[in-house]
């Protein structure tokens, strides 16, 4: 039976040589598989149409089950009417619908609805606030006055139809011939891309004429904006379509929104981000941030009484960071204020794609924040996938070395860096180069949903122990490195990757291969007093030993025992450290290991001086002496140990001599840890005398030394305390007791301890101001030392030093 062209139910038109079904005039979105069913029905409408005539008709070649069947006529039931299509039970189904032939078209003029200059399509009216965007906006404007093609790029869920919004509202009085919005998220054909055009700005078809060439005629002298959004799944028609219409109408201007560039000649690209965020500790900085004042005004939608205060606001900013700044996240979450708190919602961020959810009315694509992510990955070829699954596995970004090394089983360098110019171009990934090295990282929810299908995966093992190794030869070639300056300021290049390091120890605690953790924790030794995470050290390793211990043997276990007892000391766990060590010297002597031997000796010394033994300390130190022969770093090593059980024994004048020569040696080769350690060291012998301005100008240098080179939060409590010191010798009693807080803040922050033997000569001066302050003034200035954060409290130390007129 022939098929007539066209087909009339109600406002529903079906027109089977283009393959188009049209609402009210305008397309409709449907699938091939669902026009393929309507054209068997429509053709065989006189008769029932069996199920297995249907798929095999629709998927002819392949092996479905009915229910794909059923899908599609529900699709058409929506389309067309719940009882257009009958079931005929055990046989089929069957149009029962009445089609009409619709009326012939007319020929006309092209014609466009210009009344007033008013928008053929007017703009979607938002039903909630814009908020916050206010630079980001403005960049729009700017771009849309330099040139005829702006498109705003960014994950889903970003924002980028909301800012599009309102460019376009603000722009409209430049575009007199008006602005027409057209939003492509259903559009499935990518014929239907300039018909869809052509509907919002009202220009009628004409039989045989094109619609492109309509639409070029229709607007070729019109000064109009035309907003695209959502074009992401519609890439290459939507980019054709804008370059012909750019082509032929001069005045016309293009807004796009898409998570990918068009990649057209003279496109601007602006990309949408995350929303700013303020520091936790800054209440009123935080209510006036972008990312709060959208969580905030979609939080009273269903909580009216909600505000920011002293209570909350460390949980709100946590919920903020965490969610990436991502409005739709933020949009979510707030609505689940219904029933959470602001800290029952951040203690389940970590299973977010359950929790956050939306009405059914949205898009399917942004009903969830799963769907969000979800959509974005399965719309990558397999090669992406598999890349963005390995990416997961680092936290806090990756350089390009990292990358390759863990996905080198899957591609060659070129090729990673080929698919990681397509993620980034996806906006699946970013480049940050404010550091010394480029880095790429994802946003957390991304970085989340994509480990989740790497967990999925059986080679998701594989790629957190290629992390785990790369790492551990990373820190091991920088802390070894021949030069100095290097070795110096390895420190500094590891914190750039500390998130990435704790993710690879927490791994070695959890499964990983127990030589690479103990490898790569051994290696971060004098690492973790700069990052200011010694708690988050001994636990890291607590949990490691408890994981891998009892199976270790040999050297292995070896290593694992000296990075434990440095972890334990590092914490003033000294008792722990007596113990560790000391099975590690037992060990150590057993393999004949000298190097772990002195490691061993090491650590019970300075257990030992930090239980009051300093002749067991001594003890120690004459054999660490016997095992420095031709290894200038142990001599260093032991001179350091050696100066600090004089000092302990109060011969101050030769543990001075010693620490003096290694503090040179430090100063010729670069190594400027050393340099603070022993100015700080030399500052508190000079306390001891008291020697006040040579304990004044020891500080300097430290103070100066920790200015000029990066070393974290290393030595920043022992300069306050010696400040704090100085301040009550000069009788500064308030400044004392505010150096002092201070530096008790900082400890409790980063997790350090200072040593016995150093509060020792510290005590007297810290006694003096607690006595001579009234109990109520020392508590107020050491409350307001304690308030101070890590920016400010150095700054504050150096300020209390007059400078003086000599150097040591």
């Amino acid at each position: 039976m022939a098929m007539q062209e066209s087909f009339r139910f109600g406002a529903v038109e079906v027109r089977t040589a283009q393959r188009q079904v049209r609402v009210d005039g305008r397309p409709a979105a449907i699938g091939a598989r669902a026009f393929d069913v309507l054209l068997m029905l429509l053709e065989h409408r006189d008769r029932v149409v069996s199920k297995d005539e249907l798929i095999g008709k629709v998927w002819e070649g392949l092996v479905v089950e009915e229910n794909n069947l059923q899908v599609q006529i529900s699709t058409l039931r929506k389309l067309l009417g719940a009882g257009a299509i009958a079931t005929i039970p055990a046989r089929g189904y069957r149009l029962v619908a009445a089609p009409e032939r619709p009326d012939p078209p007319q020929a006309a003029d092209i014609e466009i609805e210009t009344a007033g200059g008013a928008p053929a399509s007017p703009l979607p009216r938002p039903r909630t606030p814009f908020v916050g965007r206010a630079r980001e906006k403005r960049q729009a404007m700017t771009h849309l006055g330099d040139g005829p093609l702006l498109t705003l790029i960014g994950i889903g869920g970003s924002g980028k139809t909301r800012l599009a919004l309102e460019v376009a509202r603000e722009a409209q009085p430049s575009f007199p011939d008006g602005v027409a919005f057209v939003d492509l998220a259903a559009v499935g054909d990518p014929q239907d891309v300039a018909v869809m055009v052509a509907n919002a700005l009202s220009i009628r078809e004409m039989p045989g004429t094109p619609v492109l060439q309509l639409l070029q005629q229709g607007i070729h002298t019109s000064r109009r904006l035309l907003v695209l959004d959502n074009c992401e799944q519609l890439l290459e028609p939507v980019a054709t379509l804008v370059d012909a219409l750019l082509g032929h109408c001069d005045e016309l201007c293009v807004l796009v929104t898409s998570r990918e560039a068009l990649g057209i000649a003279g496109e601007q690209v602006q990309p949408v981000g995350a929303l700013e965020l303020a520091r936790a500790e800054d209440v009123a900085a935080l209510r006036d941030c972008d990312a709060v004042k959208l969580f905030v005004d979609r939080a009273r939608l269903v909580d009216p009484d909600f505000q920011v205060d002293e209570r909350n606001a460390a949980a709100l900013h946590d919920v903020c960071r965490r969610l990436d700044g991502i409005p739709l996240a933020l949009e979510l979450a707030a609505a689940r204020l219904n029933v959470l708190s602001v800290d029952q919602l951040r203690a389940r961020l970590d299973d977010r794609f359950r929790l956050l959810s939306g009405g059914r009315r949205a898009l399917p694509r942004q009903q969830t924040l799963d769907a969000v992510v979800r959509w974005s990955y399965e719309h990558l070829n397999a090669a992406e996938q598999r890349l963005l699954q390995r990416l997961s596995v680092f936290s806090g970004g990756t350089t390009i070395e990292a990358a390759v090394f863990v996905s080198a089983a899957d591609a060659s360098e070129h090729e990673i860096i080929e698919q990681l110019s397509s993620l980034a171009a996806k906006s699946l990934i970013g480049l940050n180069s404010d550091g010394q090295e480029p880095r790429h990282g994802m946003l957390e929810t991304v970085r989340l949903f994509a480990l989740e299908r790497l967990d999925e995966n059986a080679r998701a093992g594989e790629a957190r122990d290629l992390h785990l190794a790369f790492f551990a030869q990373r820190a091991e070639t920088l802390i070894a490195h021949p030069d100095p300056r290097v070795r110096s300021s390895a420190d500094a290049a590891l914190d750039a990757d500390r998130d990435n390091l704790i993710a690879a120890l927490r791994y070695g605690a959890h499964g990983g291969t127990a030589t690479q953790a103990w490898r790569l924790a051994q290696a971060l030794d004098g690492c973790w007093e700069t990052f200011g995470l010694c708690e988050l050290e001994y636990s890291l390793t607590e949990a490691m030993l408890a994981a891998t211990g009892p199976g270790l043997e040999g050297a292995t276990r070896a290593m694992a025992l000296r990075a434990a007892h440095k972890a334990a000391l590092h914490t003033g766990r000294y008792r722990r450290v007596m113990q560790l060590a000391e099975e590690h010297l037992e060990l150590s002597r057993a393999l004949d290991d000298q190097g772990e031997e002195f490691g061993a000796l090491r650590g019970i010394a300075f257990a030992a001086l930090a239980l009051n033994d300093a002749p067991r300390a001594w003890s120690h130190v004459e054999s660490m002496e016997a095992l420095c022969a031709d290894r200038p770093e142990r001599a260093r090593i032991v001179r350091h140990v050696k100066a600090e059980t004089l000092r302990a024994l109060g011969h101050l004048d030769e543990a001075e001599s010693l620490f003096r020569q290694n503090l040179d040696e430090a100063v010729d080769n670069g190594t400027q840890r050393v340099v603070l350690h022993g100015s700080v060291c030399l500052a508190l012998i000079a306390l001891a005398r008291p020697d006040l301005d040579s304990a004044r100008t020891w500080t300097e240098r430290a103070i100066e030394v920790r200015a000029r080179s990066d070393q974290g939060v290393y030595g920043v409590a022992h300069i306050l305390l010696i400040c704090a010191a100085l301040q009550a010798a000069d009788q500064d009693w308030q400044a004392a007791a505010r150096l002092h807080g201070a530096a008790e803040a900082h400890l409790q922050r980063t997790g350090q301890r200072i040593e016995p033997i150093d509060m020792a000569p510290l005590e007297p001066f810290l006694s003096q101001a607690r006595a001579a302050l009234a109990a109520d003034a020392h508590a107020k200035a050491y409350e307001e030392g304690r308030a101070l954060d890590d920016r400010s409290i150095v700054l504050l130390a150096a300020d209390c030093l007059p400078r003086s007129q000599h150097r040591p």
